[in-house]
């Protein structure tokens, strides 16, 4: 069920770290499941990120077509299919997390740590991209 509401999807990132830091015993599952949903949330995303252009123009036709506009779509529809895509490989991986060292579960638990951060930072990023495009003129100077 993909997400378009960009607070399900950070909702589903704080999950997803709460599922890590829980004990030992319960974290694989918990992560894995909680990598699943955010996964499917970042695939909602890109389709959001798609119709960035469009919202854009809803607000001002003159910003729906600027080349910055485009870059930002074409580069944060990128990260975010990357970051599924990391998502979805350490899903692979924690399935397989039983029979790994110690110092390697942990360093899997940091690659999770981190793929979250990553998704909160194209998340806001975007975010910003568009307020400040709405507070501008994009298209001055290109």
């Amino acid at each position: 069920m993909p997400q378009k509401n960009k607070s399900d999807l950070l909702s589903l990132v704080n999950e997803l770290r709460g599922a890590v830091a829980r004990g030992p015993d319960h974290w694989l599952d918990a992560t894995y499941d909680a990598l699943g949903r955010v996964a499917d949330a970042v695939h909602g995303a890109v389709g959001v990120v798609e119709d960035t252009s469009d919202r854009l123009g809803d607000i001002n036709r003159d910003f729906q077509n600027v080349p910055v506009t485009q870059r930002h779509v074409e580069t944060t529809r990128k990260r975010m299919i990357q970051l599924g895509e990391e998502a979805h490989q350490l899903r692979a991986e924690i399935r397989q997390a039983p029979g790994l060292p110690p110092l390697d579960v942990v360093q899997l638990r940091l690659r999770v740590e981190e793929v979250a951060g990553l998704i909160e930072k194209v998340e806001k990023d975007d975010e910003k991209f568009m307020l400040e495009t709405a507070n501008s003129n994009p298209g001055a100077g290109e």
